[in-house]
């Protein structure tokens, strides 16, 4: 922090030092340096200095009391390891669990950082609560709290809890008898059977975070039940829930907690209903949606019914949640667009049609839940594929300790498979033997009929990956250290740029796939396709990366066109570092998701990133590059 800094300058100082000179030192303005000294030397009184301004000199610390300043120092110090979304954390926890007014000075023990840093932390804090339609009071020698109705704190309490923040969770924990509350857990959800009321497990996680708060903090407010328009449904299912808390908990819950907990779920449940001619006539969307991407993509979602009964049932509940303005939250949203990008997109494209057809309107955080659905049926389809390799054989030039760790990471994949190692002089044994696929370090001379795959002696987690991808294709031999020089093909220098002048993220991705389309890359299409997608929903990712890519893939010939930014570009607040722009030719589902993943390797390793971004030119990227092996 600034006010730490300053200190210690003044502290380490013979001279005065000026406010010029914290400016450029700290690299803000002399109005905020003015304001950090002025909050710094609050502090001071109860800390042993003070902060003192000689006219045309400068500032001066003056020391009253070494020992409370080196202490204070100390404090400072420790408070910088301590990260401030957790004491943003703790002040947000401790304000919603208490009623009355709590103070500065108790924040500052309590989270054992100094009151300035907790004056800085306020302000986040107020930001927060203001979200979450949270008034944060202050008021002259009491302190601040909380002002909102129950309702609204027990939930944002339920959303803490799920989100992991660690004072609520203990807070919470040490006042539940958790093997007691694991069996209203199960009570819970027969009640919600029993009534009809359908929910996802995310959600179903929250109902059971929210009830645990209004055990923990069972009101004596009582509210009216006219405030609100009760549902016979939900009140007799709340009724049977409270009964099950009384029964295992020995407590009653007040009729203010009742009338919470049958908003909640009603916010968060949904009556399931039947509709024949609704229910064929969306089976008839789905099936005319699949082909189209069946066709597209070269895959097979139309054969297999339990995927078509699982997204059928899925869609019926959410069409119903809608036109009933009822939303769910998603938290792997991201995850899933950035590990599964192809498969976003196909979700993003039926929501559209379904958006059209049944007049709803559908959430980024429901198009991820529908596209679990369409992930789940492609890992099927390769676990499947992988499992009809039944027998393989792996030809090893390199000794038996090495073919045997060959076989121990192979029989992750293939762990059904009968799998056999032999050496480069057993040709007779592998071709009596008949395997369905061969994994090989060395040449197999021998005419075979199966596919080849040619991997390294020490197979890693990344190969494994790569493996898992290929292998749907793979007809003949296979190599997969050419599978990485075939990525880095797809790099071409007329589509690499590094930006240093200042630009908006929009209008520099605008340019980009305005020049794809000008070499010749794709169809005039792709330019359209990318924006469209981008504001759909961001692709700036973790650690500076982007990868920005067209809605409907569109590409004439595969390549990925590069920007590596110099200046301080952001979006959404998110610094971006380097931009992979992906075009490629419709259809290999499996080629996307190839290329996704190894970029997706790229965004999480730090090093990784700052060593691309290094490149000053096209030639230094790939030689970057190639040294990262990937």
């Amino acid at each position: 922090m600034r006010g730490k800094r300053i200190l210690e300058e003044l502290y380490h100082s013979d001279s005065y030092l000026s406010l010029n000179y914290f400016a450029n030192l700290l690299n803000v303005s002399t109005r905020t340096v003015s304001n950090d000294i002025k909050i710094t030397k609050k502090d001071g009184i109860k800390n042993g200095f003070d902060i003192k301004l000689k006219r045309s000199r400068g500032y001066y610390l003056n020391i009253t009391n070494k020992k409370l300043l080196e202490t204070y120092l100390k404090d400072i110090v420790y408070a910088d390891k301590i990260s401030p979304d957790y004491r943003i954390g703790c002040i947000i926890a401790l304000l919603l669990t208490k009623e009355n007014y709590i103070t500065m000075d108790y924040l500052s023990e309590k989270i054992n950082v100094s009151k300035s840093i907790i004056k800085l932390d306020i302000n986040k804090v107020q930001e927060i609560l203001n979200e979450e339609n949270i008034k944060l009071e202050r008021k002259a020698h009491y302190g601040i709290r909380i002002m909102c109705d129950e309702f609204t704190r027990k939930k944002f309490i339920a959303r803490c809890y799920i989100e992991g923040n660690i004072l609520i969770k203990k807070f919470i924990n040490e006042s539940i008898d958790s093997s007691k509350f694991d069996i209203l857990e199960h009570c819970i959800k027969s009640i919600l059977k029993e009534f009809k009321l359908e929910t996802s497990y995310v959600q179903l996680e929250e109902i059971f975070s929210f009830i645990k708060t209004n055990i923990v903090l069972n009101s004596n407010e009582s509210i009216e039940c006219t405030s609100i328009n009760l549902d016979p449904v939900y009140s007799s299912a709340v009724l049977k829930i409270t009964e099950e808390i009384k029964n295992l908990f020995n407590i009653s819950i007040t009729s203010g907690s009742m009338i919470n907990i049958e908003k909640f779920l009603m916010e968060k449940t949904h009556k399931k209903c039947s509709n024949d001619l609704f229910e064929e006539e969306l089976k008839d969307d789905i099936e005319e949606f699949i082909k189209k991407i069946d066709k597209e993509y070269d895959t097979n979602f139309l054969n297999d019914d339990s995927f078509r009964e699982s997204i059928l049932c899925h869609l019926i509940f959410l069409i119903n949640r809608q036109q009933n303005q009822i939303s769910f939250s998603n938290p792997l949203v991201k995850e899933i667009s950035i590990r599964y990008p192809a498969i976003f997109d196909m979700a993003i494209r039926f929501s559209r049609i379904l958006e059209g057809k049944y007049n709803i309107s559908i959430s980024h955080h429901e198009i991820g839940f529908i596209a679990t659905h369409f992930a789940a049926h492609i890992e099927k389809e390769i676990c499947e594929m992988l499992s009809s390799y039944s027998k393989i054989a792996i030809v090893c030039s390199s000794g038996r300790g090495s073919a045997l760790l060959m076989k121990l990471k192979l029989e992750i994949l293939f762990s059904s498979s009968d799998i056999r190692i032999f050496s480069i002089f057993d040709e007779d044994e592998v071709v009596k033997f008949a395997p369905d696929i061969i994994f090989t370090n060395c040449e197999v001379k021998r005419a075979v009929h199966v596919p080849v795959i040619h991997i390294n002696e020490i197979i890693d987690d990344i190969d494994l990956l790569k493996i898992k991808n290929i292998i749907k294709n793979s007809n003949g031999t296979i190599d997969i250290s050419e599978h990485n020089k075939e990525f880095i093909k797809l790099f071409k220098k007329n589509a690499f740029r590094i930006v240093t002048s200042e630009t908006e993220y929009l209008s520099l991705l605008s340019n980009m796939s305005q020049d794809i389309e000008k070499l010749g890359y794709s169809t005039e299409s792709y330019s359209k396709y990318v924006m469209e997608r981008e504001i759909y929903m961001s692709t700036v990712y973790d650690n500076g990366v982007a990868i920005p890519h067209p809605i409907n893939m569109c590409g004439i010939e595969d390549v990925i066109s590069v920007a590596i930014i110099k200046n301080n570009l952001k979006r959404d607040d998110k610094d971006i570092k380097i931009i992979f722009m992906i075009s490629l030719k419709k259809g290999n589902l499996n080629r996307y998701s190839i290329i996704t993943k190894t970029l997706f390797e790229i965004m999480n390793d730090k090093k990784m990133i700052n060593k691309l971004r290094s490149s000053d030119n096209f030639e230094e990227f790939l030689i970057n590059l190639k040294e990262l092996d990937l």
